[in-house]
Formats: structure tokens, sequence, C-alpha cells
């Protein structure tokens, strides 16, 4: 019974090494580019090939979910509980209809490089000794909650140019347009990411994540899918470390692992 149990494994490990990019490398690029046999040079040819594999895996995927975007690595904790720094999020692309907010339509405006400031308010209630906005007022006595029900989006901030993933609250249906105005799910992400208050020459009256509510023709895509933890690696290596390099402390939003 071993026997024919260890026969199977085999035989799966035999058909499976075919699912193996690396496995082609060893039979096809080696013997050329490798005849001795080198040790250094095998190592040079494995790395080369991972980066290789890489980037077909990352624009295949792109290809197949309609984004040049595919993959997102979480790099802070706006988004707790439900995503956490150095998990990586799969997105898929996403038009106006595709992304689940509530509605608003405001039909005369239009609200390209438009300041929140100047068609909507908010309301705020204290939770846990915290402002939250909970409520946002338009023209027209038109209203929404703000709750967790939305889309989760990455978009680019203005002006800045970061991509943010935040959750859409709001889907408005305007005279140029269909826009988006977002917001991050962790109470210390007490408003939406456009509560600037007046902008002049680019500049914000008040603190915030993008100058705009968001185009939804612009949106990166839509997550679908998180592996937890998984993007750590690069955040140690690419922010972590460099950070402890030239302050002396872990970023602000490390979280246990990353």
């Amino acid at each position: 019974m071993a026997g024919k149990g260890n026969s199977k494994i085999r035989a799966l490990r035999e058909t499976l090494k075919w699912l193996d990019p690396f496995h082609y490398v060893d039979l096809f690029v080696m013997p050329r580019l490798n005849p001795k046999n080198s040790g250094a040079v095998s190592t040079i040819i494995y790395v080369v090939s991972a980066f290789v594999f890489a980037w077909l895996a990352y624009t295949i995927a792109g290809f197949i979910l309609h984004t040049g975007s595919p993959f997102m690595i979480v790099v802070s904790g706006s988004m707790k509980p439900l995503y956490h720094r150095g998990d990586i999020i799969m997105l898929a692309g996403a038009n106006a209809a595709g992304i689940q907010a509530q509605g608003v339509s405001l039909p005369n405006l239009n609200l390209s490089n438009t300041p929140f400031s100047e068609f909507g308010s908010i309301r705020f209630e204290m939770q846990n000794g915290i402002p939250q906005a909970k409520k946002i007022d338009f023209p027209g006595g038109q209203a929404v909650s703000i709750e967790k029900t939305g889309s989760i989006i990455v978009y680019q901030a203005v002006p800045s140019g970061k991509p943010i993933i935040h959750r859409a609250i709001a889907k408005i249906e305007a005279k140029d347009g269909t826009f988006l105005l977002t917001k991050g799910d962790s109470e210390f992400n007490y408003t939406i990411d456009a509560d600037c208050g007046s902008i002049v020459n680019g500049v914000s009256e008040k603190a915030c994540i993008t100058l705009y509510p968001v185009n939804a023709a612009h949106v990166q895509g839509k997550a679908i899918f998180q592996i937890p933890v998984l993007g750590c690696a690069k955040l140690w290596v690419f922010d972590n470390l460099l950070n402890v390099i030239s302050t002396g402390k872990l970023p602000p939003d490390y979280d246990l692992i990353c």
C-alpha cells in the first residue's frame, strides 16, 4: 500500500513540475547560458527569470482583470479592520455602473475640480471621543448616510498622485459625469477624503486626502480579493527600514508584522 501511495505522489510531482516556470528555465535556458553549471551564473539566471515571470504574471492578470493595476499593497491602517498594512489586494477594472455606492443626482452641476464644500456638507457625531462623519447633505434635500457598504476602489489622490484604496460612500451623477466621495473604514479616518474646506490655488483650508471628488472614469480598479500579510516583504525593504534609517522609528502605521 505504501508503495502505491509513493508512486501516486511521484506521478503527481511529475505532472506538477510542468506548471513550474523554472522547470522550463532548467530545460531550455540553463543548457545554453550556463553549460558549465556555474553556481553564480545559475543564481543570476534564476533571479532574472523571477523578475520576468513576475512581470508576465502582473501583465496577464491586468489583461484578464481589465486594469493596468491588478494588485496593490496596503501601506496604511486607513481601512482597518478590513485590510491591514501589508495585505495585497487584487483589483478588477470598474466603470461607473460597476461601482456600488449610495446614489445622488446633481444634474445641473459640474463637479470636475470642484471642492466638496461648494456642493455638500457633513454632519458629525461623537463616537469613542472622536467626531465621526455620519451623514452627507447635498442640494435639493438629498442626503446619504456614511456606511461600510459601498465598493472599495483605488484612485489617485490630487495633487499627490498617490494611489488610495478607500470605500465609495456616495456616487454622484453630475452634469459632467459620475463622481465618487470616498472614505477609509478606520475610525481614525473620521471624515471623507475630499473634506478639504475651501481651496485656493490648489491649497486646501483643512488637511485632507484628495482635493476633489473622484471621477469614476479615472478609478484604477475595484477590490475583489485579499491576500493577507504577503506584501510585508516589500514594505520592510522599501518603507520600514528606510523609515528607521531616516527617523530612528518604524512608520506610524506599523501594525504588528509590518
